[in-house]
């Protein structure tokens, strides 16, 4: 375990990566004097959420605060109901938050619960507890395709984990799965893209770069492509049908400087570079993602060693929209608005395509065809990827309208 100290927040400076791409500061998380570190992070709809972690007095908390990026500024919220925890873990289905596992230091416990929250009527659901023994920092991670809730990994105090659960969102039920092939390991990064969850990197009795997918059509696992260094405890997520790792320590747990942002590519099994938030690299932090705009914030300064609750954004789609490939390549969809159906005029020869939430999430992949089949979406806007064999994407948005 770290020790803390309590951090009084200066001010900082836009850390300039060139006109397009900067990270720039935003309103530090409410009571930043003190920092935290393990928040729980959500981006729905239009806002923003953080929620328990522990404190630079080293109390886990059931804070729970609201960030809207209109105006800037964060709200707090009714405290999370369940056990004030901090190594917890969460991920969003459905424009709806789940959280779950984590210690907490009121009664000395390591959790196995589950919880959801629901945004529109600001209301907690406790959820079927994990059949499975209590844990910190774990993989968990929700396939958006099927309405699955992949837990494993992490740590009891005692050891590593490597086993691997399934929690069905539809029954509120749970069941064992083929433990992860890769040694056993806390502080992983996860994500979920398309029909598979990926997981690997992390801490045991190193700190490494394999990495791993999982296909539950079999329940088999697959070893993929090394990360570009070792690495554990930052934040991670997925955006427009990539992964992405970012801040976290290197070996021997010692941050580093710059701090790394790396983006996984699963069309073609690749790592690659985005540029790295400011100053060092932080210990467990927090991010979520609204509107195509990446928030960063919260965690242990590598440099400082104190607590944070400073933020920083970052314009991820327009990062990723900006491709050579994309500005060349003349393409067309109609209508749009559209019920039914969209049609796709384009002369490359795509191979396949993904359908992309707002907030980033596959919500179809299938194989490209110029007539897309789009009555089972609800209203709202989306992006449509078109993807060549060799990864090139071109991205459209379109709106379904009923």
């Amino acid at each position: 375990m770290r020790k803390f100290l309590c951090f009084a927040l200066t001010s900082f400076l836009t850390f300039s990566l060139g006109a397009q791409h900067t990270w720039t500061p935003k309103a530090d998380l409410p009571n930043a004097n003190q920092g935290r570190h393990h928040p729980v992070c959500w981006g729905i709809g239009d806002y923003g959420y953080a929620l328990t972690g522990t404190t630079s007095s080293q109390a886990t908390t059931n804070h729970f605060f609201k960030y809207d990026p209109g105006n800037d500024s964060w709200s707090t919220l009714t405290p999370f109901p369940g056990p004030a925890r901090s190594f917890a873990i969460g991920d969003m289905y459905q424009e709806e938050g789940y959280i779950g596992f984590g210690f907490t230091t009121t009664t000395g416990t390591l959790l196995n619960d589950l919880w959801k929250y629901n945004p529109d009527t600001e209301t907690w659901t406790q959820l079927a507890s994990c059949p499975c023994e209590g844990r910190r920092h774990p993989v968990f991670s929700i396939n958006q395709n099927e309405g699955k809730l992949y837990v494993g990994l992490g740590d009891n105090l005692q050891q590593n984990l490597r086993d691997w659960w399934v929690y069905d969102i539809d029954t509120d039920t749970w069941a064992e799965l083929d433990d992860f092939p890769g040694t056993r390991r806390h502080h992983p990064f996860h994500f979920a893209i398309g029909d598979y969850v990926y997981a690997g990197l992390g801490h045991g009795a190193a700190i490494y770069d394999d990495f791993y997918r999982y296909d539950p059509v079999d329940s088999s696992w697959a070893q993929m492509a090394s990360s570009p260094d070792v690495r554990a405890a930052g934040t991670e997520f997925s955006y427009m049908g990539y992964g992405f790792v970012l801040s976290g320590d290197a070996q021997n747990h010692l941050p580093t400087n710059p701090s790394v942002f790396w983006r996984y590519n699963p069309n073609n099994d690749t790592w690659s570079s985005l540029p790295p938030h400011p100053g060092f690299s932080r210990w467990a932090p927090g991010s979520f993602v609204v509107n195509g705009t990446l928030y960063f914030f919260a965690g242990q300064d590598g440099q400082s060693q104190n607590l944070v609750g400073s933020m920083y954004s970052f314009n991820l789609e327009s990062y990723l929209s900006n491709n050579a490939f994309d500005a060349k390549t003349p393409l067309s969809i109609y209508p749009n608005p559209a019920s039914d159906e969209i049609r796709v005029e384009t002369e490359v020869d795509f191979s396949h395509l993904e359908i992309l939430s707002m907030d980033g999430r596959v919500v179809r992949q299938d194989r490209f065809d110029h007539r897309i089949h789009i009555e089972n979406l609800p209203s709202g806007m989306y992006l449509l990827h078109l993807i060549t064999e060799s990864g090139e994407r071109v991205q459209k948005k379109f709106v379904v309208q009923k």
